[in-house]
């Protein structure tokens, strides 16, 4: 960023070459022959796609807005704008969060919006220091300069969830973009520039060049960092190196870094250090998975617990799978419907074969003449192979899917819950526990471990009989009458089945 910065920079101030739009075209030009040269171009269907013709609309605006802008404001005064890219980077994510279900919440934490507030005062102090005209100040300007940084962030959000929620790699969306965008620069550029920048680029055509690789390399990078920690983190990441830019670009240029710029790199150095150190924190501690005691059988309950991506469990015809490590293995965007799925059943996603394992249901496509294909309901998930012309991404070969490899596979779904109410006749302590069918009752006292560690010292009786520990609740003649009571129209709550424990004086646990 830096370096695309000062060479910009430098083909405006020194080569006095101040064509923005055919700037532009010429990086979108390097960007769209990189990806025809990388053999990864999908098919021109998916160009079609309403999400990437939006991109490339926002990303036009954009720089439209912002170069309009500079006729109306002083260079820095719009740097000082642009500095507030964070803030609406992390406003539209949290707005289209709660349109779009991502598998990513928005930090909100007081270290990152502590770290962004940090940054952007830090850089505008850094930027404000250039006004040398505050009467260059408008308020046409300066909304056109809001504009700009608005649909750049709103462009950004919708990259990364263009990129984590379809198979669309980084190449294949510049490419796209690029494809869009490079006719509309290219004729923007010669209705408001004219021809005199193709006259004038042979003079600048190695520090045209140089700077075209080095936009087409950060616009890589730039992808590749939204896709992997968002859009917030990325503009973070990127203003904490904004002021080293400034630095060199004084040096560069030849102009002395002011005592004002040495505190807005300080302010933007506490930003960075808040930054850093949320990210690292983030990465020792985890969001780790929630503990828990391996069971024969699991309630949905159970089930809804592990709902996160690091902790992400999932049900198939009575099979509980823990998915954590193979999505930590993974980290693909083919693991996004698995994520909106975790902590569920998903059997409605398989069928079962001759012998009773799970494959994936099967449907005639229409856009495939009417041929079989997996039936994704929520999109194509992690081990589905691809049906479609214009998927070029090279998968390696599966030896076992992950809904069939049993070292996922850590219990049984129950196939129905009952509740039943447990009296602490020492203590008089009473709860109601909801627990599988299939469960006897020693497992139900494990449950019971929760509310009292001493649970194997009593001993369990129901209307004075005492238990078998060995058998269900049924065989100990403690029938299910949920049925039953539903059909009478009562609550089945109201009628629990209560089991009263009796201590025996003598402690199995200290």
């Amino acid at each position: 960023m830096v370096a695309q910065w000062n060479c910009t920079k430098w083909l405006y101030v020194q080569a006095n070459f101040q064509y923005p739009l055919f700037l532009t075209f010429i990086h979108q030009l390097s960007t769209l022959a990189l990806t025809l040269s990388s053999n990864r171009v999908p098919a021109s269907s998916a160009r079609s796609c309403p999400t990437v013709k939006i991109i490339t609309a926002l990303g036009e605006l954009s720089i439209v807005s912002g170069n309009v802008a500079l006729l109306y404001l002083h260079p820095a005064w719009h740097s000082v704008v642009q500095t507030t890219s964070p803030i609406w980077a992390l406003v539209v994510e949290a707005l289209l969060g709660r349109l779009a279900r991502t598998p990513r919440s928005v930090d909100t934490s007081w270290r990152i919006v502590g770290a962004i507030a940090c940054l952007t005062i830090g850089c505008a102090i850094c930027a404000a220091d250039h006004i040398v005209n505050a009467r260059s100040l408008s308020s046409v300007g300066i909304s056109l300069s809001v504009l700009a940084v608005l649909t750049r962030a709103v462009k950004s959000n919708l990259q990364f969830l263009l990129l984590r929620t379809r198979r669309s790699d980084v190449l294949a969306l510049l490419y796209h973009t690029a494809v869009l965008s490079t006719p509309v620069l290219l004729i923007s550029s010669a209705l408001t520039e004219g021809t005199d920048p193709w006259y004038r680029l042979p003079s600048v055509f190695k520090p045209m060049s140089v700077s075209a690789l080095i936009a087409v390399g950060f616009n890589v990078l730039s992808l590749h960092v939204t896709r992997e920690f968002g859009t917030v983190k990325k503009e973070a990441a990127s203003h904490s190196v904004k002021p080293v830019g400034m630095m060199a670009s004084n040096m560069l240029f030849g102009r002395a870094f002011s005592h004002v710029q040495y505190c807005g790199v300080a302010v933007a150095l506490i930003g960075a250090a808040l930054f850093a150190c949320r990210y690292r924190m983030k990465i020792r501690r985890g969001d780790l998975p929630t503990s828990y005691t391996p069971r024969r059988f699991y309630t949905p309950a159970d089930l809804s617990a592990h709902s996160k991506n690091s902790d992400c469990w999932v049900a198939i015809h009575g099979k509980v799978l823990d998915l954590t490590s193979l999505l930590a293995k993974e980290r693909s965007p083919l693991c996004t419907p698995i994520l909106e799925a975790a902590g569920t059943d998903i059997s409605h996603w398989f069928d079962l074969d001759e012998e009773g394992l799970p494959t994936p249901k099967l449907f005639n496509d229409p856009q495939l003449s009417n041929m079989r294909a997996p039936l994704c309901p929520t999109g194509r998930y992690l081990h589905i192979p691809s049906t479609r012309p214009d998927e070029t991404h090279r998968e390696e070969a599966i030896d076992i899917p992950w809904w069939r490899d049993p070292q996922y596979h850590i219990g049984s779904f129950a196939s129905a819950t009952r509740k039943v109410g447990l009296v602490n006749v020492l203590t008089g302590q009473t709860c109601i526990l909801e627990v599988p069918v299939e469960e006897t009752a020693a497992e139900i006292s494990a449950r019971y471990r929760e509310y009292n560690c001493h649970t194997d010292s009593y001993t369990w009786k129901r209307l004075g009989k005492v238990l078998d520990m060995d058998k269900t609740l049924n065989e100990n003649g403690i029938p299910d009458e949920t049925d039953v009571l539903k059909s009478l129209d009562i609550d089945p709550d109201e009628h629990v089945p209560v089991l009263h424990l009796y201590f025996n004086d003598d402690l199995t646990e200290a």
